[in-house]
């Protein structure tokens, strides 16, 4: 508030006033106008604010609660069948029953010696026995007509574990579908944009018509118009993009990296954190020389669009001067330029796969070397590196996006920088 508005608030320059923002301002100052006008200035947005950031931290839990998950799952199915297995071994004369009760009272023994009596996976299996005996029942009553004898019963196998898996696939999605809440979280955020849309809208049409006649007289007016379309799209994406995508992307990795390393390892922790802090980084630099090879090819991909326009518009003075070799070899120079460019901007897109790819390869490698290591000595189990292996892939697959990511807010930051310097 220290000098006089440009704008057509006549007022204190504001900081927050993306009208006072200048092309040569910094970025944080550029971006902090930007979240300003996405911020909800009524009680009903705030609150639909607030309830998509609810979601998004839901989101966050619910990405580690499957993972973790289907690692219970995997150890409940592994020790039942290998308890099985060791009990048939023993009682080959026993029935599938007999040996379910012998297996059920292996694995009940053994949790007990491992954990406490509060202990889920105790729990787990004293549930496992009461419904072996309910099971055993049933099997006998239904033994005079034919009835199937089960190793174990289906629902104490299905709940709790596979049952929140399940619950967890179907509310955060997979496969780069959105799931549930993502799907609230964009329904709910729909006014929002709507708002912010309106106030960027209304205050820049506003500046426009405070500006003096000069600025009119030398109007481009289908110019303006599409500066002002560009720029209050360009503000919106950009914010969704950081929202939304971004900064749950890294919460994700911190969360991820902070449960391996109490609950597994650090080594394990570590690994994950300097694969994502390696992927970043070189997926940003490629994609900025992309970006650079991208905007030479534009310009020869124009001059040989121009070149031959202006061959075909001049058609008889080309042919009043027989130059059509001269013509066919500066258009073939052109294309050749133009191909040689599109070569490098398609040999970078492939080069970023094939460094993601080897970074990735590499810290799963690192990891699973790690996992084995600690499963031959005992302190690490088949679930633990069935987590490490589920918890990277649920990582990078959003981590592949992250190029995109980049390139569209590079690509609405030069949007909104010709919003700003509209005066």
């Amino acid at each position: 508030y220290l000098l006089t508005c440009p704008c057509w608030c006549s007022g204190p320059q504001c900081y927050w006033c993306v009208l006072c923002r200048r092309p040569g301002d910094s970025r944080w100052s550029m971006a902090a106008s930007a979240f300003h006008y996405v911020w909800p200035t009524t009680g009903i947005l705030r609150a639909r604010l607030a309830a998509c950031f609810i979601l998004v931290m839901a989101e966050r839990a619910i990405n580690l609660a499957a993972p973790v998950a289907f690692k219970h799952l995997v150890e409940m199915l592994g020790d039942v069948t290998t308890a099985a297995a060791t009990a048939a071994a023993a009682h080959p004369e026993a029935g599938p029953l007999r040996l379910l009760h012998i297996a059920v009272r292996s694995l009940l023994s053994s949790a007990e010696a491992q954990s406490g009596s509060g202990s889920t996976q105790l729990q787990a299996v004293a549930g496992l026995a009461a419904a072996a005996n309910t099971t055993a029942s049933a099997a006998a009553s239904d033994a005079g007509t034919g009835g199937i004898e089960f190793l174990a019963p289906f629902w104490v196998l299905f709940y709790p574990w596979a049952f929140v898996y399940l619950g967890a696939f179907f509310l955060r999605g997979g496969s780069g579908s959105e799931g549930l809440l993502a799907n609230i979280r964009d329904i709910l955020y729909i006014p929002i944009t709507q708002a912010a849309f309106c106030r960027i809208s209304c205050d820049v049409f506003k500046h426009l018509l405070a500006l003096d006649l000069n600025f009119h007289v030398h109007r481009k007016t289908g110019q303006i118009m599409r500066i002002l379309d560009r720029g209050t799209s360009s503000i919106q994406d950009t914010v969704s993009i950081v929202l939304f995508n971004v900064i749950p992307q890294m919460i994700d990795v911190l969360v991820a990296c902070t449960y391996l390393a109490t609950r597994m390892q650090l080594w394990v922790a570590g690994i994950v954190m300097v694969t994502v802090s390696s992927y970043i980084p070189l997926t940003i630099i490629i994609t900025e020389r992309r970006g650079k090879i991208r905007k030479v090819m534009n310009a020869l991909d124009n001059e040989r669009e121009s070149r031959a326009t202006d061959v075909l518009l001049n058609y008889e003075t080309v042919k009043y001067f027989c130059n059509e070799t001269f013509e066919l070899a500066g258009y073939d120079k052109a294309t050749r330029q133009y191909q040689a460019a599109e070569y490098w901007q398609l040999a970078f897109l492939s080069l970023l796969s094939m460094v993601q790819s080897m970074v990735v390869w590499v810290g799963l490698a690192g990891g699973l070397i790690v996992c084995i290591w600690a499963c031959s000595r005992g302190s690490l189990t088949v679930g633990d590196t069935v987590l490490f292996i589920t918890m990277m892939q649920q990582l990078y697959v959003p981590l592949t996006y992250f190029g995109s990511y980049y390139r569209q807010v590079r690509h609405h930051r030069g949007g909104g920088s010709g919003l700003w310097g509209v005066n």
